[in-house]
């Protein structure tokens, strides 16, 4: 297929006022920046050769309009809307919703599969990554005892970017210059300060307590201030052992430790990484095309992607990927009953004293 077809993006609202407007302006800059024929309005346009539409609520098929019509699909949260959207799909070409479960959810209710998709969606990637703020709160001592050299030792093998650091306690001058060197935020208290000290503590991400010496009464104010914690296993540590993040005695282990929270830290990012304006429009214009194909008999594009959404949710709905157990559909059409008597509960005031039952009904069924 070449870029000669036109896509009408279809928004119901107007594009300034909420989100699926911005849905609507994301996805034309996309496909204008790759030159394609892309127009918005809040009407269909009978000569596009796709409509899309943002969202499915408002659609109504009409068969006088001779291009591809494909929906976007979320929030199917009633009877009401899942009845309409059956109605919906019947006079579309293709239903894309914005998740997998979703997707299953929509199939199970009788919708034919081979008219669903999915694309998940897509976020500006403009939040950044806040480093993790490490606290120590104490005192140095010139007999080593509180071992601030695996301190002053892991400052070499973590990055700023990954971490930050706020100290409370007298003797700290050696690390804080390191840690100035090596480019670390870091916010030293050289007195202790009550004040300071009790709303510096539960905005740490971790508390962090290297010494041997049976334990360290800021290990407790840490958990009871509801901070994870990274300590070591003696004293009164281990009659909380259950509520510490981490345990550590080694240099080794402790350096294992930091590592493994940048690591979780980045995958976390990495989950969502490719979830852009960009790939989020493209996975659709795959779908577009392949529809355009198939009803000009034309040769089946194959996806670009390699993730299960967007074309190959299309091509591949057969795979292992999409299939659903016969236990999962039992527990799944439970969930779904529940949530719309819980919809319904939730906007009704008269019915709100039902809650606790359906608390209840999910908890043991």
């Amino acid at each position: 297929m070449t870029k000669n077809f036109k896509i009408h993006l279809v928004s119901y609202e107007d594009v300034h006022s909420w989100v699926l407007g911005k849905f609507a302006l994301k996805m034309q800059e996309v496909l204008l920046a790759n030159g394609y024929k892309a127009s918005i309005s809040m009407m269909p346009d009978p000569h596009a050769d796709v409509n899309h539409h943002i969202h499915y609520f408002f659609y109504k098929p009409d068969h006088q309009r001779t291009g591809i019509e494909t929906l976007m699909i979320t929030h199917v949260d009633s009877k009401g809307k899942s009845e309409k959207l059956k109605k919906q799909i019947a006079g579309a070409d293709m239903g894309i919703c914005m998740s997998e479960d979703t997707l299953r959810l929509i199939e199970e209710e009788g919708n034919p599969r081979a008219k669903l998709a999915f694309a998940d969606p897509a976020h500006d990637q403009i939040i950044q990554i806040k480093p993790t703020t490490i606290g120590l709160a104490s005192r140095i001592y010139s007999d080593g005892r509180k071992r601030e050299y695996l301190i002053e030792n892991l400052l070499e093998k973590i990055s700023p970017k990954d971490f930050s650091w706020v100290i409370m306690g007298g003797g700290w001058e050696k690390v804080v210059d390191k840690m100035n060197r090596l480019g670390f935020s870091v916010i030293w208290h050289e007195n202790f300060d009550l004040k300071i000290y009790t709303e510096m503590i539960p905005a740490l991400d971790y508390y962090l307590y290297p010494g041997l010496d049976e334990g360290q009464i800021g290990v407790i104010d840490a958990l009871y201030a509801g901070v994870k914690v990274i300590t070591t296993p003696q004293g009164y540590h281990l009659d909380v052992k259950d509520q510490i993040e981490y345990f550590f005695t080694t240099e080794n282990e402790l350096q294992s430790i930091f590592n493994t929270i940048s690591v979780q830290k980045k995958s976390r990012r990495q989950a969502v990484q490719n979830w852009s304006w960009e790939t989020y429009t493209l996975k659709h214009l795959e779908i577009w095309t392949y529809l355009l194909a198939k009803k000009n008999n034309l040769p089946l594009p194959s996806p670009g992607f390699p993730e299960p959404d967007g074309l190959r949710s299309v091509q591949e709905f057969a795979g292992p990927g999409l299939q659903t157990s016969g236990i999962e559909k039992l527990l799944r059409k439970k969930n779904i009953f529940l949530n719309r008597i819980q919809y319904s509960i939730n906007n009704k005031r008269k019915f709100r004293f039902l809650q606790p039952a359906i608390r209840f009904t999910r908890k043991f069924l």
